[in-house]
């Protein structure tokens, strides 16, 4: 007789346990030997089990899993906060310093073959190189710069030898000239009447602009939004445009232009990187409680705020010549020792560094020039023998050469205001007077004595 499957297997647990009878045992071990679906069911049965797990075993399981990664964020946030302050001091002590002429030890030879080699002392941990054309005489120009920065110096590293020698083709080049700034040292060619200097680059300020407006837009969206699914994406981006500026504080202070723009822009990526990660982790372990009051969370945000604002004013405060403010005081315009009149003028202080703004035309007339303004913005400039016109931006000799181009020598008042005078960062008069003959004009700012000092 055919015993049907559903029989066989309410059967096979009593088999398997050995608890079944004589006959029921011989009517099981019977119908598997013919039945291949019994005999598989039967064989799963004779495999081991795992234990059952006790109650909340999953549970548990979830808790240590948060725990583990509360603790990593916990010292992956320790270690930005201990990353940024060092970051930020590699990013001050590795940044470049031009050297003077005299300072980089300059030694120049030429050949036979028209090649001009150029060595440099000790002092010199790099050297920076640009071409340049003059747009009025079309000479092709090279300009050379040392450097060095105050980590090797204070390191004791500055002494370095892999600096050798540069060569420059006189052939090619009509003038050599070591110097990117004001103080220019002519090493091949004629002397030009002017100069070409390599102005700083202003972009810095602008990401900073955008980004500071980028931060306001994302912080109104997150707080309109900040119980939509959108919140998350909008508080990543909030954090991420707050980063940048936090991060130019750090590696620029309040500086916004650069002569090595690749440079210190990847220093401030890289720090707003770190402050992005310090602010996501930051809010990840004050708000990680799915039910948290409204207090609570305005609590931890001021927390966060704050935290990031005394790392920022700490760094500012104990990093010598981190501190970026203005400050200034009135002083005296002495012109070849003797006091201009009652012409008080300002000396400003920005971080380290002291500079002015001079009258030129009372400059001009005080070293015995004449200074007089024409109709359509311009004026007429006698000095030293020679007749000079300042037309716009532009100032030009007798026969109508541009000596130089900046905006800041064009006078910007309302009509009827001439005559008047024209106020300009005492290095640009520095650096017109020189144009204008006096070659040997020196401008020196003594902020203890309150004068500024104009010298042929």
């Amino acid at each position: 007789m055919k015993v049907p499957c559903a029989v066989i297997r309410d059967l096979l647990p009593l088999y398997a346990e050995d608890l079944a009878g004589e006959e029921s045992r011989a009517l099981v071990e019977e119908h598997l030997a013919d039945c291949p679906d019994c005999r598989k069911q039967y064989e799963d049965m004779k495999q081991p089990k795992p234990a059952p797990e006790p109650d909340g075993a999953e549970a548990l399981r979830a808790v240590k899993r948060v725990i583990r990664r509360r603790r990593l964020t916990a010292v992956l946030l320790a270690a930005l906060l201990v990353f940024l302050p060092l970051f930020a001091l590699l990013a001050r002590g590795t940044e470049k310093y031009p050297l003077s002429y005299e300072e980089a030890e300059v030694q120049v030879e030429s050949d036979k073959d028209g090649w001009l080699t150029l060595s440099f002392g000790s002092s010199v941990a790099g050297v920076e190189r640009v071409n340049v054309t003059d747009p009025d005489s079309g000479k092709r120009i090279l300009l050379v710069q040392a450097w060095n920065n105050r980590m090797l110096k204070l390191m004791g590293l500055h002494q370095l030898s892999g600096v050798g020698n540069w060569q420059a083709n006189t052939a090619y080049y009509d003038c050599v000239i070591y110097g990117f700034g004001e103080e220019q040292t002519l090493l091949h060619g004629e002397a030009m009447n002017g100069g070409v200097q390599i102005l700083p680059r202003l972009v810095l300020g602008y990401y900073l602009l955008l980004s500071l407006a980028a931060t306001a837009v994302f912080g109104l969206l997150w707080l309109i939004f900040r119980k939509k699914k959108a919140a998350a994406v909008l508080r990543a981006l909030f954090f991420a445009a707050l980063s940048y500026p936090v991060g130019h504080l750090l590696i620029k202070g309040t500086q916004t232009i650069s002569f090595f723009l690749l440079r210190d822009l990847a220093f401030i990526l890289i720090a707003a990187a770190a402050v992005w990660g310090l602010l996501m982790m930051a809010w990840g372990i004050l708000f990680a409680a799915e039910k948290e009051t409204r207090r609570s969370r305005l609590k931890g945000l001021l927390i966060g705020i704050l935290l990031v604002i005394l790392l920022v004013f700490a760094f500012f405060v104990f990093v010598p010549g981190s501190y970026g403010s203005t400050r200034e005081v009135r002083a005296q315009l002495v012109v070849d020792g003797q006091p201009v009149g009652d012409k008080s003028i300002t000396i400003y202080r920005h971080g380290n560094d002291y500079f002015s703004e001079l009258p030129l035309k009372t400059v001009i007339e005080a070293l015995g020039g004449e200074f007089t303004w024409e109709e359509n913005d311009g004026a007429r400039i006698e000095a030293e023998g020679k007749v000079f016109i300042l037309d716009g931006d532009r100032l030009r000799d007798s026969a109508g050469k541009t000596l130089c181009r900046d905006d800041r020598l064009q006078f910007h008042g309302e009509e009827g205001e001439y005559p008047h005078e024209l106020y300009l960062e005492h290095e640009t008069v520095q650096s017109v007077l020189r144009m204008l003959g006096f070659e040997s004009a020196e401008i020196t700012i003594d902020p203890r004595n309150r004068t500024v000092s104009v010298t042929r």
